[in-house]
Formats: structure tokens, C-alpha cells, sequence
């Protein structure tokens, strides 16, 4: 028998834009054996649960972090791939298979970004997302056990691949994310009659729940005014939460009448009418969950939070991988979850109304074995977080003003 750990490693970095964290949660982690390309977790033996350690610090392990620039023709681009279709946008992922039939790019499962386009030429960096970029990994002991060692694994894959890194800017250049009909919905009714009938159900398990209600936590301080943004019937509050406000700003009012939480229920359609119908600087903190996939007029709608919220006030962002498709925007199914986080970081930039922006993710915990979908998957739903802070001139600003 051997000591066992389930660890929580977490990515830290930053890039130009923004400060960022990737968490993963690995069960039955052997640290006197398991590596993380070659760094040794054996400082997490004997580590307090809760106790968080430094693994490393710098460049990530690996062959080929540099730069790997090709470049290619428009021509050589499908026009459609796994049923979406396609078209070349400065600073996006796309997997590269969609131009495996250039020599130059070898086959494999990082994707590769577009990082510049002139006329017909595309260059691509065939690099993986961070290369370049310094991470702190850091490791939290959740809880431990004892049991029978694997053989030595090296965990970096697990933790770092198929994700982090996609949510960074470009160095010189935004991202194109919102070309085209990227805005667009398959279905264009009216959202009054989508959401006409109250939907009382939680999009998330119950592990990813209180996930969430702890990230909210974070966030809350005793005597705060919080706006619920598309709010349901679940605002998502620790149940230990201090004394709020909390006005809820949905779409259904038997949602609203449903949520025990909101003191003031507002029925308003932000995609007819961005403008909040509240007081310029009335809040401490916006908080808008499982629902930014929605919003069709967004900068619109972050430029109105930045005005509502009081100077220094924080609007947090969370989504997860479950959405209503028909009335979600074209661009968010077509993007790689971590590219939504880039993508609700170019919200906040295109407003001008934030700083002090950073992302979270967590992904990698056990579902429910009572959850209903634990058959196709055994891990709880991730969590994505994106929040900034106002500048300290919107509480000047009038409703609707740019």
C-alpha cells in the first residue's frame, strides 16, 4: 500500500490581456512515483489537505515550445469540417486536421492558430497554446487514502492539454471572433416566447453546482447590492452566504417568483433591449451565470453593467458545456470552451468599461453517480469563470451611453 492523494493542479499565468488559472482535479494521484514531465510531486507528500505547493515555475516541459509558423493558402481550406462550416479568423484554434494535407504540418492533437492573414496567404502557429507563455503549477491536496500505486504516469497531459492557453491573445492583434454571423442564432423568434414557460431545472450536477456557489462566494461581503443578470430560479449562492441584496433580472417571472434569494424581480429581454433598468452605480457586484451564450447585442449589454455597477464593482461570468443551442449564438458552438472564456474576454474589452480581467477554470471532479448523465460521463460538469472590475468613471455614465 501506498499513499494516494486526489490533487487539485492548477495553471497559473498571464498574458497581455488578462490573469489566468486552469484547474484540474486528478483522482489517485501517486505522488512519490507521478511526475509531471519529469517535475516530481513529492512535495505534496505529507501536504495538510487544503495546503497549496509550488511545483514549478517558468516555461511548461516539452519538446517544441517555440514558435512554429506555416504558411498557408486560402485554398487549402475546407470549407466546411464536422458539419460547421469554415472560414480562417485572426487569433482563433482550429484542429488541425483541417489542413492535413499539407506536408509542413505534421499530424497530432494540438490545435493551431491563425496569427496572421494577408490576401490569400493564412499563417498559422502550429505551437502548442503555451509555448511561450511562464505558468505557475501549484497542487492542492484534496483528500487522501491509501492504496495500490500505479505505474509512474506523467500527469501534464492530463493537466495542461485540450484547453489551457486557447483563452490567450494574440500579442499584437484581437482576436476575430465576431465576423460574419457570429452573433446569429439558428432560431430568430421572438426569446419572449422561448422562454414562456418556466424551465425550474438546474443546468449543472450537483458537484458543479456547488462549485459554483463557491466560486460565487468569493466574490460576496455582508451589505452588498448584487444584480443577478438573466437570472432563474437559482441565483447560485453559498448557503452560508452573508447578508445581500440580490435583484434578479430574467426572462420568466414564475422563474423569478421561484428563486428565494432576489429582494427585487425585473422581466427584461436584453437582446430587444440592452439598457438596464437600473441606477448608475446601484452595484457591488453583477453576476451573470449559465447564460452569456444568449446575448446577441453583448458589448451593448457589458457597457450597461460597467454603468450599473459602482466604481471598482466586479461583473462575474461563468458558463459550463450544457446551453439551450437553438437560442444560443452561432459562434459559441463552434468554439472550444476555453475559446469562450477568450471570447467573453473580448466582451469586456470591446465595452472599454473593465480592468483588472482574469479567467478560472475547473474541470475534472467526479460526477454524481445519481446524476442522470453519469453513464455517458463520470466527471461533474467544468466551471468557466471570466470577471472584471468597472472603471471608476461609470458611475458618471448615463443609461445606454457609449
Amino acid at each position: 500500500m501506498t499513499e494516494l492523494a486526489d490533487v487539485e493542479f492548477a495553471l497559473c499565468w498571464h498574458d497581455a490581456r488578462a490573469n489566468h488559472c486552469d484547474r484540474r482535479f486528478v483522482a489517485g494521484v501517486a505522488p512519490a512515483g507521478d511526475h509531471l514531465a519529469g517535475i516530481p510531486l513529492a512535495p505534496l507528500l505529507g501536504a495538510a489537505p487544503g495546503a497549496t505547493i509550488t511545483l514549478n515555475q517558468g516555461l511548461l516541459p516539452g519538446p517544441t515550445r517555440a514558435q512554429q509558423r506555416v504558411v498557408t493558402r486560402r485554398a487549402d481550406w475546407p470549407a466546411r469540417f464536422a458539419g460547421m462550416a469554415i472560414a480562417p479568423r485572426l487569433g482563433r484554434w482550429y484542429p488541425r486536421q483541417l489542413l492535413a494535407a499539407i506536408p509542413a504540418i505534421p499530424a497530432g492533437s494540438s490545435p493551431l492558430r491563425v496569427v496572421a492573414s494577408a490576401g490569400d496567404d493564412i499563417s498559422v502557429d502550429l505551437a502548442p497554446p503555451l509555448a511561450i507563455i511562464d505558468v505557475t503549477i501549484e497542487g492542492r491536496v484534496r483528500a487522501r487514502s491509501q492504496g495500490t500505486a500505479p505505474a509512474p504516469r506523467d500527469l501534464l497531459p492530463l493537466v495542461a492539454d485540450n484547453g489551457p492557453g486557447l483563452q490567450a491573445a494574440l500579442p499584437d492583434a484581437a482576436t476575430d471572433f465576431l465576423a460574419g454571423d457570429a452573433l446569429a442564432r439558428s432560431d430568430a423568434t421572438a426569446d419572449a416566447d422561448f422562454y414562456a414557460h418556466p424551465r425550474l431545472v438546474d443546468h449543472l450536477d450537483t458537484t458543479a453546482l456547488a462549485e459554483l456557489a463557491a466560486l460565487h462566494a468569493r466574490f460576496l461581503h455582508p451589505g452588498q447590492q448584487v444584480l443577478d443578470l438573466m437570472a432563474s430560479a437559482n441565483s447560485h449562492l453559498p448557503a452560508n452566504a452573508p447578508a445581500l441584496t440580490v435583484v434578479g433580472l430574467g426572462m420568466n417571472a414564475a422563474e423569478l417568483a421561484a428563486n428565494p434569494h432576489l429582494a427585487e424581480r425585473i422581466v427584461h429581454d436584453l437582446n430587444t433591449a440592452p439598457e438596464l433598468p437600473c441606477a448608475s452605480g446601484r452595484f457591488d457586484l453583477v453576476l451573470c451565470a449559465l447564460s452569456v451564450e444568449y446575448l446577441i447585442r453583448p458589448v451593448e449589454v457589458f457597457r450597461e453593467v460597467a454603468r450599473v455597477l459602482k466604481p471598482g464593482g466586479i461583473f462575474l461570468v461563468t458558463f459550463s458545456e450544457r446551453w439551450f443551442p437553438p437560442k444560443a449564438i452561432t459562434l459559441w458552438g463552434e468554439l472550444h470552451p476555453f475559446e469562450r472564456m477568450g471570447l467573453a474576454l473580448d466582451y469586456f474589452r470591446r465595452s472599454g468599461d473593465f480592468v483588472d480581467l482574469a479567467t478560472e477554470s475547473l474541470r475534472g471532479l467526479p460526477r454524481p453517480p445519481d446524476d442522470k448523465y453519469y453513464r455517458m460521463t463520470k466527471l461533474a460538469d467544468p466551471i468557466y469563470a471570466v470577471w472584471g472590475t468597472a472603471r471608476c468613471q461609470q458611475a458618471e455614465k448615463e443609461p445606454g451611453s457609449n
